[in-house]
């Protein structure tokens, strides 16, 4: 074990030695605007351990958090313990097997609670193991212990505890779905997404009309990927280290049409989309501005929070039907989620 510690931290420092902005962390070489975008808009950059603390006792929330805490943390600690228990007593080489599992589930359990819940997969992933032994040693008690109705019940009420309660059910109450297969010690069936770009695809791809070429969107970040995977166009932003994020957010975000047509006239943008369920970020809602939002009656008789009613953003302006006249509305057949544009070159101010 001492020599594998060692031979551990010299491959550590040689990594370090040649690639010393390692040292400052996975985002080191991100662009200064890109990463705050998307560790702080991305929900899987996101530590789990905030969502976890209580904040007042005997509440509502506080109850949705202690689901949380069973759907995504009750089986790994309860994994965790079990390694624990057996690295204390065991010796030789299953002692050895044990500390290897646990070498693997405590990282990721402590990089899901104070790092980025996408390691959640991983952690769970790991906890596999344990909670096997611990399932197969509760039911070759209960076969010493008890016999007949008494022993069935028992072995149904293990499985219950450790399978179809923190697997099934917890999943399925706190996404509030009915249950479906997921992934895995997930099977509850997620949320529906606000905006299911499915529909817009078809528009996208058609030969006929905007998939005869590649084109570059002007997108917000959370599309970007999806996009680029189902689409033959480039876009401008994703969760990414992409230069693009900074032109997209001062696009979205622009108060006047000046600054929002020099970004699409730089860039030479094609298209405009954008999801109805706009982001907090391009919205104009970050900082002191998010406790000062404006609510105003849509065209539909919907009331729509704004930043500021008299100069609102550009992405405001476009999710309320209300754009400049150098952007056209593409028709989405059978689509209430996503907003289309063209950029009309023509109808531009020209450049200063």
């Amino acid at each position: 074990l001492a020599l594998l510690a060692t031979c551990g931290g010299v491959a550590a420092l040689g990594f370090f030695f040649c690639v010393p902005e390692a040292l400052q962390g996975p985002y080191a070489n991100f662009d200064p605007l890109s990463a705050p975008m998307v560790l702080d808009n991305v929900g899987e950059a996101q530590p789990l351990f905030p969502s976890l603390r209580p904040t007042a006792w005997f509440s509502v929330g506080t109850a949705n958090k202690a689901l949380l805490f069973g759907r995504v943390l009750l089986l790994p600690l309860l994994a965790l313990l079990v390694v624990l228990a057996h690295c204390w007593r065991a010796r030789g080489r299953r002692r050895m097997a044990w500390l290897a599992a646990g070498a693997f589930l405590l990282p990721f359990m402590l990089l899901t609670l104070f790092w980025q819940t996408r390691c959640i997969a991983f952690m769970q992933l790991f906890s596999l193991m344990p909670l096997t032994w611990l399932l197969l040693a509760l039911w070759r008690r209960i076969a010493e212990t008890m016999a007949g109705r008494c022993r069935f019940w028992a072995e149904i009420l293990a499985f219950g505890a450790l399978g179809l309660l923190p697997v099934v059910l917890l999943p399925a109450i706190v996404a509030g779905k009915p249950v479906y297969p997921d992934m895995l010690l997930f099977p509850g069936a997620r949320p529906l997404s606000a905006c299911d770009p499915t529909k817009v695809f078809v528009t996208l791809r058609d030969p006929a009309g905007l998939g005869d070429r590649p084109r570059l969107i002007m997108n917000m970040m959370n599309d970007g990927p999806a996009l680029l995977f189902a689409t033959p166009h480039s876009v401008l932003s994703a969760p990414y280290n992409a230069k693009g994020n900074r032109d997209s957010l001062a696009f979205f975000s622009a108060r006047d049409e000046a600054s929002a047509q020099s970004v699409l006239r730089r860039r030479q943008v094609d298209l405009v989309l954008l999801c109805r369920n706009i982001s907090p970020l391009y919205a104009g809602l970050t900082g002191p501005r998010r406790l000062m939002p404006t609510l105003v009656k849509g065209k539909d008789g919907a009331l729509d929070i704004v930043s500021d009613e008299d100069r609102p953003t550009m992405a405001e302006r476009l999710a309320r039907s209300d754009p400049p006249p150098w952007l056209k509305r593409v028709v989405l057949l059978d689509d209430k989620d996503y907003l289309l544009y063209s950029v009309v070159q023509d109808g531009m101010s020209p450049p200063d």
